[in-house]
């Protein structure tokens, strides 16, 4: 099996740029399930990278959401939550609904609905991780969708943009403020071991904590929660490292081109999966410039009468 998940940001020290991505990168560790992960570029034309992110299966099978990929692996035995007694299943759940219902509506609206944010950070970075042509329109189209859920999920529809940013930062303050109490000075949540609410957790906070943010309030929150920024930190360093050195190693290979012989069939993979990008940008390019030949008189076309 094989998770491709929106690629990281080596300067912000994390695995990925996507909240959903980093929740299962997370669980994948926490289950010590067998898959491989793999950071990819959003790609138009390329099948592996139309919706990420995935979990790739054999003989061509692809599970796509978080939920149904977190299913799949519980059935196939890698399940972060074997461990837990019933008490701590039954708090998970009013847990999630905490982190599902407050905490995640008002960090995607820090981070894509905050116009500084969006346009100064997350905007270029998301570009940066697509494909031409999507690196022009994907971060618009993630922003729209997201937008028209907090709104529709939390009722905000006809509030007005400052009101609506008003009342998702209060709740996402206060789950904040809930989890920092819940946790004390635990590990994690339920202890010395992750579970899946910590996968949950940890995409949530690590955007807030890793993530220079230009404005809003939700990030100065949950760094003045000292027990939560040192659970992100715990996290990333003991489960996610390795993810990130990787992703470094493999940066390097490619400035250097110094690749070991099973790098270089990699390189080879990777090459073969851009050159469907590239010979659509070259296919768009060359229509548009016989086009304008035509237009312009350049090219002339004739047709022949029918004998």
């Amino acid at each position: 099996m094989e998770l491709l998940h929106w690629r990281g940001e080596k300067k912000w020290a994390l695995p990925s740029i996507d909240i959903d991505s980093l929740e299962l990168l997370a669980y994948v560790k926490f289950s010590s399930a067998n898959v491989e992960v793999k950071p990819t570029f959003k790609s138009l034309v390329q099948k592996e990278g139309r919706t990420l992110p995935c979990l790739c299966l054999p003989e061509d099978e692809v599970v796509y959401g978080n939920q149904e990929i977190i299913k799949h692996l519980n059935l196939k035995h890698f399940d972060a939550n074997t461990w837990l007694d019933d008490g701590s299943k039954n708090y998970s759940l009013v847990l999630k609904a905490i982190i599902e219902e407050r905490l995640k509506p008002a960090v995607q609206a820090t981070l894509w609905m905050e116009v500084e944010n969006y346009s100064e950070i997350v905007r270029p970075v998301f570009a940066r991780n697509c494909r031409y042509p999507i690196n022009f329109t994907e971060a618009k189209k993630i922003h729209d969708r997201i937008e028209e859920h907090v709104s529709l999920s939390k009722h905000l529809l006809e509030d007005e943009d400052a009101t609506k940013m008003k009342k998702l930062m209060a709740e996402g303050a206060d789950a904040i403020q809930t989890l920092s109490q819940f946790l004390k000075n635990r590990d994690f949540i339920f202890g010395a071991r992750p579970c899946s609410v910590d996968a949950l957790l940890f995409s949530c906070l690590a955007p807030l904590v890793k993530i220079p943010l230009k404005s809003g309030e939700l990030h100065n929150e949950v760094r003045k929660t000292e027990n939560l920024v040192q659970y992100v930190d715990r996290i990333l360093m003991k489960y996610l490292r390795e993810i990130e050195r990787e992703e470094k190693d493999d940066t390097n290979e490619e400035k250097t081109q110094k690749e070991e012989s099973s790098a270089k069939k990699t390189s080879k993979s990777e090459d073969e999966e851009n050159k469907y990008d590239w010979l659509f940008s070259v296919g768009i390019a060359t229509a548009a410039m016989v086009s304008y030949a035509i237009h312009v008189g350049l090219i002339q076309l004739r047709r022949t009468a029918a004998s």
